[in-house]
């Protein structure tokens, strides 16, 4: 078995979600997110859905989206 990292479980311990209504600018850059696109795939998947695919969705198609809802 690994060592556990104290600062990967303290993260994991202590993160709260947060209400998409309290998200603010500036979001993360392409160069920015795919570390963390790159770390999501790295969980597990108990469904067996790989490979993951994942759609980024910025301002013009999010108005876009909005206006068909």
């Amino acid at each position: 078995m690994t060592t556990p990292n104290p600062a990967a479980m303290e993260f994991f311990l202590t993160r709260r979600s947060r209400p998409p209504k309290v998200l603010r600018p500036p979001v993360p850059t392409e160069a920015e997110l795919l570390p963390i696109l790159t770390a999501a795939t790295r969980v597990p998947d108990h469904g067996k859905l790989e490979p993951w695919r994942f759609l980024v969705l910025e301002k013009p198609a999010l108005t876009r989206m909005a206006g068909l809802a």
